[in-house]
């Protein structure tokens, strides 16, 4: 019995570690350039009210990113394709890692968002 306590205790922080990586839902995207977005400490769900769609792209005001987002580098989906996604290393345009917008036909903030 205690062989068996031992052991788990042993085994414990590795079991923690790779649960901790899987949860992670921002791992493996990618940006349309072929770039990784990074993960959980460079990318977040935008709050409601953080984006505002304008012509050529997007306006974005958050405490994680603010500027001007062109279309050519929004992507649908990501981790929820209902919310705006925003991966960044740094303020300005060279910090932005990757931007995901809602997919067509999906809820965005109790309002369905269509294709434009």
């Amino acid at each position: 019995m205690i062989i068996y306590r031992a052991a788990f205790i042993l085994l414990l922080p590795l079991l923690a570690t790779n649960l901790s990586a899987d949860t992670d839902p921002y791992r493996g995207l990618m940006n349309r350039q072929g770039g990784s977005c990074c993960g959980g400490a460079d990318c977040a769900t935008l709050p409601d009210g953080a984006v505002k769609a304008v012509p050529g792209g997007y306006e974005v005001r958050s405490s994680r990113w603010s500027g001007f987002i062109p279309n050519a580098k929004a992507q649908d989906g990501g981790p929820d394709p209902s919310r705006y996604h925003l991966c960044s290393n740094a303020q300005g345009p060279g910090g932005l890692l990757c931007f995901y917008i809602p997919s067509p036909g999906v809820k965005l903030y109790g309002k369905v968002r269509s294709v434009s």
